[in-house]
């Protein structure tokens, strides 16, 4: 099974838009990370979840496209504060590939749990953590950043 973990775009900031919509340049980074995982990992269906925040559900959007525009699912265990142990476990009962279009500080407690690391990492905007799972637990397979 493989897992895409994924930080939404840029957003607006509050004092602009309180609902923080992606900027066009967050729509950009959506549209250029998409197009990355279309010529890496496309053309393969997935189950994409997103945080019920607009910036992610926005970036899913965009994200979809390179998976055959797999139909979109919220979650409310994906918002910045979710306790990652939530998704751990249900990660372990699932086997067909997962998107999370998600948030910090979220990603890096999901990760560090998952792969028991994540020092040398960053997460900006838009970036994407490919994980694989095995016998022998989860390891990092490749990080893209547009």
């Amino acid at each position: 099974m493989k897992l895409f973990l994924i930080r939404h775009g840029e957003a607006l900031p509050s004092s602009v838009d309180s609902d923080r919509p992606l900027s066009d340049r967050g729509v950009k980074q959506g549209e250029t990370l998409a197009a990355i995982l279309k010529e890496h990992h496309g053309f393969q269906r997935v189950k994409i979840y997103h945080s019920p925040k607009l910036r992610a559900e926005q970036t899913a959007s965009i994200i979809s496209k390179a998976f055959l525009s797999t139909p979109l699912l919220m979650s409310n265990e994906l918002l910045p504060n979710s306790d990652p142990d939530i998704w751990y476990a249900l990660l372990d009962s699932m086997e067909e590939d997962i998107v999370l279009v998600t948030h910090l500080p979220f990603i890096p407690a999901l990760f560090e749990l998952l792969a028991g690391e994540n020092d040398d990492l960053t997460f900006p905007t838009a970036s994407c953590l490919l994980l694989e799972s095995s016998e022998n637990g989860w390891a990092l397979i490749r990080q893209d950043m547009p």
